[in-house]
């Protein structure tokens, strides 16, 4: 559905109609969940230098498309270039819409992730500790010891404490006033 109805909005509205440029961001969402990473990146590629082009490097739809990017290339355990395109989404966010907004939160989130999958732990740690005290979505916060790209960072005394003090944080929130 998303290949067909891309090709009628190349056709009606062009290349470059921000309707055509979602549509591809959503059928390289759909490559990346099936599995066909070489694909999903070349779509995600060229979504991503029209995006650059015609919207520029900070505008949220681009930096959506950046992060996406860096979903794929994680995927293919490309980390090394994913760390970068999650840094890149990272540094636009925060100054696109801030340090205090759930997308900048995530984007610290996922580049902790990839910076953990390199063994590259202070730099997770302080990625991941900045996610948590901002805007990180609590199932997220919740979810942080149970998430296996965090492995390298167990046994770590600041990890062990950024999972305790979010465990206190969740339970405070959940008791009645």
């Amino acid at each position: 559905m998303f290949r067909e109805t891309l090709e009628i909005k190349r056709k009606k509205l062009g290349p470059e109609h921000r309707s055509t440029l979602v549509t591809m961001g959503n059928l390289s969402d759909t490559l990346t969940d099936e599995g066909k990473y070489s694909e999903a990146e070349q779509m995600v590629r060229q979504t991503l230098e029209t995006e650059q082009r015609t919207l520029g490097p900070d505008h949220t739809d681009t930096l959506v498309t950046t992060m996406g990017l860096a979903e794929v290339l994680k995927k293919e355990k490309r980390f090394a270039e994913s760390e970068m395109f999650f840094g890149r989404t990272l540094d636009g966010l925060r100054r696109a819409v801030g340090a205090n907004h759930p997308d900048t939160a995530k984007a610290a989130y996922d580049l902790a992730e990839v910076l953990a999958l390199q063994n590259k732990g202070a730099a997770a740690f302080a990625n991941l500790r900045f996610a948590v005290e901002h805007a990180l979505a609590a199932e997220t916060r919740q979810g942080i010891e149970k998430d296996p790209d965090f492995e390298s960072l167990h046994g770590d005394p600041g990890f062990e404490a950024l999972v305790a003090h979010t465990k206190e944080r969740a339970v405070a929130t959940q008791t009645p006033k």
